[in-house]
């Protein structure tokens, strides 16, 4: 798809952004203050809390990892699709998420949710009734061989 073509979604703006400073950050360039900088790594990774993880399992949450997100020409869509470690699929809503609207646009693919559900359905997707957000390390860069 054409830049121009893009929607002005805040999703679209996003993966433009990311892609020019990692062309930016690939540039020859003598002292490139990009390579010296503690905010940006193209190697940036998410990095979840791991006692927060835990703490969700003990209330009762499954961790999913978010593997769908349908594409709209509004932008967001209502829902998405998350599988948890045994392959399980999950549809979840906006209306179950703890933040509603105001966090849900900035879910991407690959990210981690706690979630909550009725009944586990075998053959197609089981519906979440609780979904919360998983907390992360700020500022986690890896750099060389470590995380700052």
């Amino acid at each position: 798809m054409h830049r121009n073509e893009w929607p002005s979604d805040l999703r679209y703006r996003q993966i433009e952004n990311r892609i020019f400073l990692e062309k930016l950050y690939a540039m020859d360039i003598k002292n490139n203050p990009l390579k010296n900088s503690r905010w940006y790594s193209p190697k940036k990774e998410n990095i979840y809390d791991s006692e927060h993880m835990e703490e969700l399992k003990i209330e009762g949450y499954t961790l999913v990892e978010v593997y769908g997100i349908p594409e709209t020409s509004e932008g967001m869509p209502s829902y998405i699709f998350a599988k948890d470690s045994n392959n399980n699929e999950y549809y979840l809503h906006v209306h179950y998420f703890e933040f509603g609207w105001n966090k849900w646009g900035y879910i991407t693919i690959g990210d981690k949710l706690a979630i909550k559900y009725g009944a586990l359905k075998k053959n197609s997707t089981s519906s979440a009734n609780e979904i919360r957000m998983i907390d992360k390390v700020e500022h986690s860069v890896f750099k060389g061989n470590k995380y700052y």
